[in-house]
């Protein structure tokens, strides 16, 4: 009785202490999310430079640019105009045109993109893929002989991309002034110098832009123009727009680029316009929201966890009460309790025979005497043999196979004792043990400890 106390104590105990640590774990899931949330959002950040950086790398022909380029369309009809002397002056004040001879007549083309997104290369990307999606070509061609709406054509546009790290920039190079030398200006050969000088910035191998006409390269710029937007990861590429954009959201080449192309006293200048910086960002809705979902699946778990503790404990106790009161029982009111006949009436157990064997085992049960250890031990065999049932629970099969161990009559050394002990021990070894040998282990046990009772 004593151990069953101690038991019945350590089992509540524990049910109390799983429920008061319940509420300390479940505010330190807060501090394990954002631990959590931490590592996803550095390995988000990592992954996002990685792949923006392989993407890079694999396709920069030259190290010395450090970029790669593709070609975003060519042969359209230029938009072009002179350049005034009021320009003129401007555009020598901002050092725009430093190396042009400013006493030619020069003619400017300008590709002005008007829009109300400051993604104008997202925009510009695409059209070009609405474009070639509605011919039914290749989305990643390059446009031909196709003036796109709202973008005043210089002839050829080339896209360009560059930068490693938490950064990149993307920008467009296209022709921007065209100088005829002194002779007399020949408008007529215009288209022509155009085309002769997209051939031989994309086909000369000491080019910036060589063998860039390849939908791998347009693909690729496209990506970089059109990355994931807020709210699909923790970090995402953001821009504020072009940095050459004015109020009246037109971009117009910011600078010259390094290389032109001439010919007799032909000069192509190449200008830079809608220079976009992407850098990364965090996105703190995104983190919230999978914090939040994190706290909850986990407390979820928690409580789940809990719960299931909390279960099998109550469940070991109920056991143990059962099994406590089921020994206090009396061996009679045990065969009345198993031979009631309602036992064998249940609709899927209905049994007609055992059903009329329980009747009558349970109508000398209940006229029998609970000192008639005869009749007792009678009754038990018959429900053992004809009902397949036994009396002796496992708990009291456990507890006298405990009382018989060997070790328990080591000290004393007694070699009787444990010679004894050793043959119950083997025959106790069971889970269903009839009345009759129950009864006749116990006295053998008892002997074992002399006078002491068998409890």
């Amino acid at each position: 009785m004593k151990e069953n106390k101690i038991f019945y104590i350590i089992v509540l105990v524990s049910i109390i202490i799983v429920a008061i640590i319940y509420f300390p774990l479940k505010n330190e899931i807060e501090r394990f999310a954002d631990n959590h949330i931490n590592m996803e959002a550095s390995g988000s950040r990592d992954s996002l430079i990685e792949k923006k950086d392989s993407l890079l790398q694999s396709l920069i022909k030259s190290s010395i640019s450090g970029k790669f380029t593709c070609v975003l369309f060519h042969n359209n009809e230029p938009q072009y105009k002179e350049i005034s002397s009021n320009q003129r002056d401007h555009l020598i004040k901002a050092d725009v045109i430093k190396g042009i001879d400013c006493d030619n007549i020069l003619y400017t083309f300008n590709p002005t993109f008007i829009t109300e997104e400051k993604y104008s290369l997202n925009s510009l990307c695409y059209d070009i893929i609405d474009w070639n999606t509605s011919k039914g070509h290749d989305k990643y061609v390059p446009l031909k002989n196709k003036n796109l709406n709202g973008w005043f054509q210089s002839g050829w546009a080339l896209g360009c991309a560059s930068g490693l790290g938490d950064s990149y920039e993307c920008f467009l190079v296209h022709p921007y002034i065209i100088d005829f030398g002194n002779k007399e200006s020949n408008i007529s050969h215009l288209k022509e110098v155009l085309d002769y000088s997209f051939f031989f910035f994309t086909q000369n191998e000491n080019s910036d832009f060589y063998n860039c006409n390849d939908t791998v390269y347009l693909k690729s710029y496209v990506k970089l123009n059109t990355p994931s937007l807020k709210g699909n990861d923790y970090w995402y590429w953001e821009t504020e727009g072009a940095l050459d954009r004015v109020v009246t959201d037109e971009f117009h080449a910011w600078q010259l680029y390094g290389q032109l192309w001439k010919y007799k006293d032909y000069k192509v200048y190449l200008g830079i316009s809608n220079r976009t910086i992407y850098h990364l960002k965090y996105d703190y809705d995104f983190a919230d929201k999978k914090k939040e979902e994190l706290i909850t699946s986990y407390r979820f778990i928690l409580l789940f966890i809990v719960c299931i503790i909390e279960l099998i404990l109550i469940l070991l106790l109920i056991y143990n009460i059962r099994a406590y009161n089921y020994k206090k029982t009396s061996y009679l009111q045990r065969i009345v309790s198993f031979s009631n006949p309602q036992r064998f009436m249940k609709k899927r157990k209905y049994d007609k025979e055992k059903l009329g064997i329980a009747n009558s085992i349970h109508d000398v049960a209940l006229k029998a005497n609970e000192n008639d250890e005869m009749t007792i031990i009678s009754l038990s065999k018959e429900i053992e043999k004809n009902l397949g049932l036994y009396i002796i629970s496992k708990s009291e099969i456990k507890t006298l196979k405990k009382k018989c161990d060997p070790k328990n009559f080591m000290k004393p050394y007694n070699s009787v004792k444990i010679a004894k002990a050793n043959e119950l021990f083997v025959k106790l070894n069971t889970e269903k043990l009839p009345f009759g040998d129950y009864v006749s282990y116990m006295k053998q046990v008892s002997e074992l400890y002399d006078k002491d009772e068998v409890k």
